[in-house]
């Protein structure tokens, strides 16, 4: 394991980069889940996908901001995703409330359940300290964020599956869905917006 000792710098364009990766996150994944659902009204589809995007820019770029900020510091990633996965699963769910009511549907609350909301900021504390030291690896490639998604969406699914009270197929899986690829997605998210990031400084440097 080689490890790189230099810290990453703060790059707003790194953060831009990771905003609309999320975006597009947050859509593929309710394309998933509208598979599974091929019933759903469309506007219960569109209010589910504004919640959605909306959890996937803020709980991502929370531990981009971090990321960057820190250096990416174990204890400042894991910080983030402690504190940013409940704030940003709230807010999302206050946007697809407010997205429903918009399009005339049926009040929903605002609140999940606590057990979801511990759980949610347990597995994003453990996944930001895993990206941060991946961060630090100078041989870490695709492929070590994709298995530190999968294998941190797998353990907390896991456990989230048994706190479900009628856990059927259709439950298992879009828990499956969401809990698999929004880890995978937000590895892959920062991994991608800092070589996008680079290659567009060194586009910009052989320019000039």
């Amino acid at each position: 394991m080689a490890i790189d000792t230099a810290s990453p710098r703060v790059r707003p364009l790194e953060l831009f980069h990771v905003a609309w990766i999320a975006v597009g996150l947050g859509i593929v994944v309710q394309l998933a889940l509208l598979g599974l659902k091929a019933n759903a009204p469309t506007r219960e589809w569109a209010a589910e996908l504004a919640g959605k995007i909306s959890w996937s820019v803020l709980v991502c770029s929370a531990l981009a901001v971090a990321r960057a900020l820190s250096g990416a510091a174990q204890g400042a990633m894991g910080l983030a995703g402690l504190l940013g996965a409940p704030i940003a699963a709230t807010a999302a769910k206050v946007v697809q409330k407010s997205t429903a009511s918009a399009l005339g549907l049926a009040d929903a609350s605002a609140v999940f359940p606590l057990a979801l909301v511990a759980t949610r900021a347990f597995e994003y504390l453990v996944l930001g300290i895993l990206l941060a030291r991946l961060a630090r690896r100078s041989d870490a490639g695709a492929m070590h964020y994709v298995r530190t998604g999968l294998v941190v969406g797998a353990v907390f699914g896991t456990a989230l599956a048994f706190t479900k009270s009628d856990p059927t197929l259709a439950v298992l899986a879009s828990l499956a869905v969401n809990e698999l690829m929004f880890p995978v997605g937000c590895s892959l998210a920062l991994f991608a917006a800092e070589k996008l990031a680079t290659r567009s400084e060194k586009a910009t440097v052989a320019a000039v």
